[in-house]
């Protein structure tokens, strides 16, 4: 029995592998952020499908030729309408910042997509969106641990549990015995 428990892992962080064009779709729909624009960029221009859209969430002056821009305002609201012509034939690729990959991954399975429609380039960087176990805060673009949370002010450990319904990793107080002590900090991998 205590062999099956020490064995036993819960995994929670998302693997990321390299992306490919799949080679079975009609349609391929490239979607990025700022941080995911090169990679992005590269598969489309990979991509053997003549019938392609491509779309930059965020602003930004320069984007490369066929991206068009959804503003960075309510884009979950905008991406979700621009979704209505594509169907079961179409591949969706979405590079840039992992929080981004997830909430973009929400929007198309909403609008009926299957994840295996839908493809997670690995993240453009190591920043981690943080949920607070405390106040329920998400703390954006977290880069190491402890992070300070931005709602309630704790020193959160911030684990590799990943939630996919707060697009984010748990935070909790790494010094809750003694708020006096401050570990080391680390870059988060």
């Amino acid at each position: 029995m205590n062999d099956a428990v020490a064995s036993y892992t819960v995994k929670s962080r998302p693997d990321y592998h390299e992306v490919a064009p799949d080679q079975t779709a009609q349609c391929h729909v490239f979607i990025t952020d700022s941080a995911g624009l090169a990679q992005s960029e590269a598969l489309c221009q990979a991509s053997p499908v003549a019938k392609k859209q491509a779309w930059h969430i965020g602003d930004s002056d320069t984007l490369p030729a066929g991206y068009e821009a959804i503003q960075s305002g309510d884009w979950q609201a905008v991406l979700g309408e621009q979704l209505s012509g594509f169907g079961i034939a179409t591949a969706f690729y979405v590079s840039g910042l992992e929080a981004f990959l997830w909430q973009v991954h929400g929007v198309l399975t909403k609008a009926g997509f299957a994840p295996s429609q839908i493809h997670l380039e690995p993240p453009a960087g190591n920043q981690r969106d943080v949920f607070c176990t405390h106040c329920y805060h998400i703390t954006p673009d977290v880069s190491t641990t402890p992070a300070r949370c931005a709602g309630c002010g704790r020193l959160l450990l911030v684990r590799d549990h990943f939630s996919r319904l707060h697009c984010a990793y748990v935070g909790v107080q790494i010094n809750a015995e003694d708020p006096a002590e401050v570990p080391p900090t680390e870059e988060l991998s």
